[in-house]
């Protein structure tokens, strides 16, 4: 852990760095600090799906969702890690209140039956394109597919023992993230291809009659340096 704490600190001084001298010659002060970008798109009945990054963007024409962290228009992003979740929510109905929690998952469970056709997420390609020159091509969403040995006890069907299933070692061949850095001064786009139509999933009366689990959405989440105030330097 202390290795990898050095291995960040030492990529956030050259990124501090980099920009200091690309921005010498330029007035304004920057600033730099860990941060995330998280955009949530809705499934629906196509196979290509784009997740829009700035803070002037509309989610695919609907209202910026408030789970969403997304970037200005102002300030520049370098991932250093990523990953694509479905996204979803558990919802109770307790008298005349109904709450609802929200959740990401890297894999697809099994006990979900029939939500297995989820797991198309994970079978096709993402490309990334910024003021249309491609950066990313190619690249598998296999390699956000993450499950776990032992998965958590069967919440569908009570009663039955855990379930295994495999994980897919050569996932992490190779020990590397893109090198990504986003504008907010430019067109940045993040498309996948999926290799078939992925449906909505809803379950219902888990515990209660009104419980449910939906899953609806697939969020592409990014982690990264933020550094701010540069973005307009590279119009």
């Amino acid at each position: 852990m202390v290795a990898a704490g050095i291995e960040k600190r030492m990529a956030f001084n050259r990124i501090i760095k980099a920009y200091a001298n690309k921005l010498r010659q330029k007035r304004g002060n920057f600033r730099a600090s860990e941060s995330t970008l998280k955009s949530i798109v809705k499934i629906e009945n196509t196979t290509n799906y784009e997740f829009p990054l700035l803070t002037t963007e509309t989610n695919n024409g609907k209202a910026i969702r408030t789970e969403e962290i997304r970037l200005s228009t102002n300030d520049d992003f370098v991932v250093t890690e990523h990953g694509l979740y479905l996204y979803g929510y558990y919802e109770a109905e307790r008298g005349n209140e109904a709450t609802r929690e929200y959740f990401a998952l890297s894999y697809v469970p099994i006990e979900l039956g029939q939500a297995s056709q989820l797991s198309a997420l994970f079978n096709g390609t993402m490309e990334v394109s910024i003021n249309n020159d491609i950066i990313l091509k190619g690249y598998d969403t296999n390699k956000f597919n993450r499950i776990p040995h032992e998965q958590f006890n069967d919440k569908l069907n009570s009663g039955e023992a855990l379930t295994l299933q495999p994980t897919i070692d050569f996932t992490k061949l190779i020990s590397i993230e893109p090198n990504l850095n986003l504008s907010g001064a430019k067109t940045n786009k993040i498309k996948i291809t999926l290799p078939k139509v992925i449906q909505p999933f809803n379950y219902q009366r888990i515990y209660t009659q009104n419980d449910q689990i939906v899953i609806d959405s697939i969020m592409y989440v990014a982690r990264g340096i933020l550094i701010q105030n540069v973005a307009s330097f590279q119009k």
